[in-house]
């Protein structure tokens, strides 16, 4: 499935899509994930859903994935009792693979208000999303707001999150639950992560300053404006550890497509910093403002004299325009996930944008 909007639906698992891969059978092992034969969900934008059930049941508010792969997605404003935007895998049943998208404003009633996991999270942004309906359970573990990361399964297997920024979330950013099934014990792993919710307007080029899901309108104008790509100065640059990482992984692409290492050595959270590809921390920072209307981009209140570039995800310009008017607008040539970069005389403004 790809360059699709997927909104307003009820299931029990997979509200808006579900996702998933062959099996084949091993004489002496049995059935095993054929990881040749996978779904795949990439370039959508899942929004609205709703996974009902009681408490294990209803997972998977947006997405309920089982062993494809769902990447280049925003996943927003969906609810589950586990994984309110994305289920990847439940316990016995394996995640797939979750990358380069943008996991915002879901809640869970129990665990994994942005993402459940059992399988690979990579260069995420998991942010502003609500466990326990952003409130507590008598009776039940409300864990990982933000990312919930299961060990337990019949088919026991390691869970992974590589290079992702996992902030502001309720009540948690993150959790890990393992659970040794028939004496072998699985393990999660996280590397290069940004989990912590201190100190982040000297990180982050325009962070949100709430937790949990926007409940008013100044909340929300705030978090679609939201900015997670590094300041200059940001700590976070450089920081990681690429030799601890698949070699396809550390060689690979960031969020929205720069190279994974810049700088000599690979920095922590979803973005990589490239210099003069975000706001100078000397300037004032201003927001994209942008409408899409029937594919049709329109960009506003930018200085006069300025270049617009609209790239696709691989990092290919697909439009370019010099403008000398504060309005310019550019036809989109399907739906899908862009990355727009405003070129001024001091400045970059880069900004990821799904159709």
């Amino acid at each position: 499935m790809q360059n699709s909007i997927i909104s307003n639906n009820q299931a029990e698992e997979g509200a808006g899509i579900y996702v998933g891969c062959s099996q084949i059978y091993v004489e002496g092992i049995g059935l095993i994930y054929d990881d040749n034969v996978r779904g795949i969900v990439e370039n959508c934008k899942v929004f609205n859903n709703h996974a009902i059930g009681e408490y294990g049941e209803g997972k998977g508010g947006g997405i309920f994935n089982k062993g494809g792969i769902v990447e280049n997605c925003k996943v927003f404003n969906n609810h589950a009792q586990e994984g309110g935007g994305i289920a990847n895998g439940y316990s016995y049943e394996r995640g797939g693979i979750v990358k380069n998208c943008i996991v915002t404003d879901n809640v869970s009633d129990f665990i994994g208000g942005g993402i459940s996991n059992y399988g690979t999270v990579l260069n995420c942004v998991i942010i502003n999303n609500s466990g326990g309906g952003g409130i507590s359970i008598e009776g039940y573990d409300v864990l990982g707001g933000g990312i919930y990361n299961g060990g337990y399964a019949y088919e026991p297997y390691d869970v992974y999150v590589y290079n992702s920024t996992i902030v502001n979330n309720f009540p948690d950013n993150y959790s890990n639950y393992n659970i040794e099934f028939e004496g072998i014990n699985p393990q999660t792993y996280d590397y290069n992560c940004i989990k912590t919710s201190y100190d982040l307007s000297p990180n982050f080029v325009n962070s949100t300053s709430f937790e949990g899901i926007a409940k008013t309108d100044v909340q929300k104008v705030e978090l679609e404006n939201a900015d997670w790509s590094l300041k200059s100065t940001s700590p976070y640059i450089n920081a990681g550890d690429a030799s601890i990482l698949p070699k396809e992984i550390a060689l690979g692409t960031d969020i929205i497509g720069n190279p994974r290492i810049s700088g000599g050595q690979i920095d922590l959270g979803a973005y990589e910093y490239i210099p003069g590809s975000s706001i100078s921390d000397n300037v004032t920072m201003k927001s994209i403002n942008y409408t899409i209307d029937n594919g049709m981009l329109k960009i506003w209140d930018i200085d006069v004299n300025y270049k617009v570039q609209v790239f696709d995800i691989n990092g290919k310009i697909q439009s370019e325009i010099n403008s000398t008017s504060n309005v310019s607008q550019i036809k989109l040539p399907q739906m899908g996930v862009y990355i727009i970069n405003i070129q001024l005389d001091n400045q970059n403004l880069t900004q990821k944008i799904v159709w």
